[in-house]
């Protein structure tokens, strides 16, 4: 069974770049898709690139993507796992990636030196 939990374009937009999260079979993947097109009832169609399977996923675990900084630099292509925190600014990732357009893949990176604005924080 698969379950979606969506997704969202990574900037620039019109790069056509998207990341999309998914349980499958009790696993949770992160997978890179491209846009391709559209089909002749307007839905876009996606080519999958790539697929980064988080290792360990909990309860109160969620994406950050776009507000993210490596190294204190600003990387809109990222993507990172956090276990939610009532506070302003997420530190340490416990997993997280790095669209590679070039090589149309998902990096690994060192989650310990991702943070993420907490777009969840106050709601």
């Amino acid at each position: 069974t698969v379950r979606d939990f969506g997704g969202f374009l990574l900037v620039p937009i019109d790069a056509g770049w998207a990341v999309h999260h998914i349980e499958r079979n009790g696993r949770h993947e992160i997978i890179l898709r491209r846009a391709a097109g559209r089909t002749s009832e307007g839905r876009m169609r996606w080519t999958e690139l790539d697929t980064a399977i988080v290792a360990d996923w909990g309860p109160d675990y969620f994406l950050a993507f776009q507000s993210c900084l490596i190294d204190g630099r600003q990387d809109s292509t990222m993507v990172a796992v956090f276990e939610y925190e009532d506070v302003p600014v997420l530190r340490g990732a416990r997993e997280a990636w790095r669209v590679d357009s070039a090589a149309a893949a998902l990096v690994p990176l060192d989650g310990s030196a991702v943070q993420c604005e907490n777009q969840e924080y106050g709601v």
